[in-house]
């Protein structure tokens, strides 16, 4: 069975795509600050925070290191009124 390792799929985009990965029968782990419902696999994972990642990382070394796809899919927002954004 293959395994997929993706950023952000328990919302949105990344959450369609685990849906095709699992269509497919793909056994995927899920790093998000939310869990996937339909991810085999879900690792609490906040991007911006450090110890996050590293926790991550050491999972995967441990648990998941035959991995066969990657998809980094997470995005980071930066919320401001149109009006507050300087034109340069």
């Amino acid at each position: 069975m293959k395994k997929a390792i993706i950023t952000g799929g328990s919302s949105g985009l990344g959450y369609e795509i685990v849906k095709k990965l699992v269509d497919k029968g793909v056994k995927v782990v899920n790093l998000s600050r939310s869990p996937c419902d339909l991810a085999e696999i879900n690792i609490k994972t906040d991007l911006c925070k450090n110890e996050d990642v590293i926790n991550a990382i050491e999972v995967i070394k441990k648990d998941h290191a035959d991995v066969d796809l990657l998809i980094l899919n997470s995005g980071l927002g930066h919320w401001h009124n149109v009006g507050d954004i300087p034109a340069e």
